[in-house]
């Protein structure tokens, strides 16, 4: 029992652990930056890059070939102008089809004008021959038969001339829609124009570029603080292992001291008894001076132990606690010796 304690791993410092992290990812960045950017020259123009001292690009120049540069300037200039021809009102056209309806009209009925003169001066005739006289009823159902059929012609080639203007009105709707949008059509066209020549220029398609992975570093400083910390569990768990018999709440701890014969409390014994290294703790019962006894299991030991909780011990009796590796140990014969006396003095 005589063994030091083992000594708790110290933790990764998060800063530390964050600049050297960030330290890997920048340079991995940066040397994947330098791949990427090489300089490049093609037929079509070429790709430059300004650099620092450190080989780092701060800009890229990209040039057209001779060739297509005056080709792209050509469309750009093209593209202006047409825009500057964009109309400034709003879309209003003068689509109105009357003239063509009254022109078909009118020529519909000079088709027949001859045709039904001719027809009178037969009908007349005949009139006159068959001895019908004008205004009999045999002449009026003649005529009216005649009318009836003239009407007919002239409501068909009236509905025929408002067809024909509603399409002569269609055809002139989209002649202005089309003179209206046709600037912004031709500068559309010109603009695909300079981007189908744009597409041409080095760096339109990056280079491959192979994808470094920075170190893990803080991956690495946490799973080697993990295994120190399994390691110093497992040092602290068999240090205590061997005190087991001597915490128990069995009546060999607050029972052995006797007149005359030896007892564990007058050794210089110090247990782990940190509250932060211990679980499940629950009261069990009190010495004869007051101090509340625990039943717990050490963290990472399924055994369960009997002692005392050295942060209480220390605030009465502070000579008998003492501190290593940042945890405290209590020396149970300097705890123990004032509820040892008075066990002693109601022996008596």
């Amino acid at each position: 029992m005589g063994k030091s304690a083992p000594q708790q791993p110290a933790a990764p410092d998060p800063q530390k652990t964050a600049e050297a992290q960030y330290g890997f990812n920048k340079q991995a960045f940066q040397d994947v930056l330098r791949q990427g950017t090489i300089d490049q020259a093609t037929p079509t123009g070429g790709v430059t890059y300004t650099r620092d001292v450190n080989g780092l690009p701060t800009a890229q120049n990209t040039a057209f070939s001779p060739g297509l540069g005056n080709a792209y300037n050509t469309t750009l200039d093209a593209a202006g102008s047409q825009l500057g021809l964009l109309p400034t009102t709003a879309f209003a056209p003068n689509v109105d089809g009357s003239g063509i309806r009254d022109a078909y009209v009118r020529q519909g009925i000079s088709n027949v004008e001859d045709l039904w003169g001719r027809q009178d001066r037969e009908r007349n005739v005949a009139y006159s021959e068959r001895g019908i006289p004008l205004g009999s009823e045999l002449h009026n159902t003649a005529e009216q038969e005649v009318g009836e059929g003239r009407n007919k012609y002239l409501q068909g080639i009236t509905d025929a001339s408002w067809q024909a203007g509603a399409t002569e009105e269609q055809r002139k709707y989209q002649n202005a829609l089309t003179e209206y949008g046709l600037p912004g059509t031709m500068a559309g066209n010109y603009i695909n124009l300079g981007s189908g020549l744009l597409g041409q220029l080095p760096g339109a398609n990056p280079l491959p570029i192979q994808n470094l992975q920075p170190g893990n570093y803080a991956d690495t400083a946490n799973r080697n603080y993990q295994v120190a910390a399994s390691q110093y569990n497992q040092n602290l768990a068999n240090q205590s292992a061997g005190m087991g018999s001597f915490l128990r709440f069995g009546g060999s701890l607050l029972g052995a001291g006797m007149p005359g014969g030896g007892s564990v409390f007058g050794t210089a014994l110090a247990a782990l008894s940190d509250e932060r290294a211990k679980e499940d703790i629950a009261p069990v019962g009190e010495l004869h001076d007051g101090q509340t006894v625990y039943r717990y299991r050490y963290k990472g030991d399924p055994q369960v132990q009997i002692g005392l909780m050295a942060q209480e011990v220390e605030e009465t009796n502070p000579e008998a606690v003492h501190e290593s590796g940042g945890l405290k140990f209590v020396d149970y014969g300097a705890a123990t010796a004032p509820s040892l006396a008075m066990m002693l003095r109601g022996a008596q």
